[in-house]
């Protein structure tokens, strides 16, 4: 229901609930803006070579995250 909600597809919606998801959601885009643009930047602006999978599988392993995906 919340994920409908979210989507903004869901019937008798919660006002209140409605307006926090999309502060989050506001919230979210905002902090991460940054790091989306220096990430596209670096991958595909040519200013270095791709991530590598086996070194971002060894990252998500050390903070207890899964290898893939």
């Amino acid at each position: 229901m919340l994920v409908k909600q979210a989507e903004g597809k869901a019937r008798n919606a919660a006002p209140d609930l409605q307006s926090e998801l999309e502060a989050s959601y506001k919230l979210v885009r905002e902090e991460f803006a940054l790091l989306a643009f220096l990430y596209d930047l670096r991958v595909h602006g040519g200013l270095a070579h791709p991530p590598s999978k086996k070194q971002a599988a060894a990252a998500a392993t050390n903070l207890d995250l899964p290898r893939n995906n």
